[in-house]
């Protein structure tokens, strides 16, 4: 009995060896940080995000801060992104070009376009980085819900400027950003459109198209 408790334990310390290392990794991997320099027009001063109170036609430029906290120059993709809800029912921000409902009355891509950047900020220094919006001269109610996408480029991708090469990111940031022109809150208005069987991962499932 001794000597299975004394394995156990032996196990249990393993893991979490284990388990404390790959954090350890994971955080000296990563080598920068992305914060927003939140502006006058800020209307929720608790939190980190863009929570901002605008106007019709107001344009602004809205600034966030790289820092490359490793030992090489490091290049950075920038682009703003639409919020959208995946099939875990979760908010998204990572996709650079979801498909949009139809009941998308005015999305990120109206107010900040589609361009990204290409941002290189040399070793253990800083660089701001500008996205600018203009809004709608039609007022509008409720929010409108996006994020500053950032994603760190391996060294091949950053040096190829070559069309069609794919992306892939090492690790990324993102900075919500929420737009709204008045307190009033839109009230839910869920439809049932379809339901169908489908599959994810070879496990049959019910899909729904809210």
């Amino acid at each position: 009995m001794k000597k299975w408790l004394r394995l156990l334990v032996t196990f249990g310390a393993l893991l979490l060896a284990f388990g404390w290392f790959q954090q350890s990794a994971r955080a000296e991997s990563v080598g920068y940080t992305v914060g927003a320099v939140l502006p006058k027009n800020q209307d929720d001063k608790k939190v980190t995000y863009f929570a901002l109170r605008v106007k019709p036609n107001q344009e602004q430029k809205l600034a966030i801060v790289i820092s490359n906290t490793g030992s090489k120059k490091k290049t950075y993709q920038v682009g703003v992104n639409q919020a959208v809800t995946n099939s875990n029912g979760v908010v998204d921000y990572s996709m650079a070009s979801p498909k949009l409902d139809s009941s998308l009355k005015v999305g990120i891509k109206d107010l900040f376009g589609s361009k990204t950047q290409r941002v290189t900020v040399p070793a253990k220094s800083k660089q701001k980085v500008y996205v600018s919006y203009k809004m709608p001269a039609k007022r509008i109610d409720g929010m409108i819900l996006g994020g500053i996408y950032v994603k760190q480029l391996t060294a091949n991708e950053a040096a190829s400027n070559k069309k069609g090469v794919s992306i892939k990111n090492a690790f990324a940031y993102v900075i919500g950003l929420r737009l709204r022109e008045s307190d009033v809150d839109v009230a839910p208005d869920m439809k049932l459109l379809s339901v169908e069987n489908g599959q994810s991962n070879k496990y049959n499932q019910v899909e729904a198209n809210l």
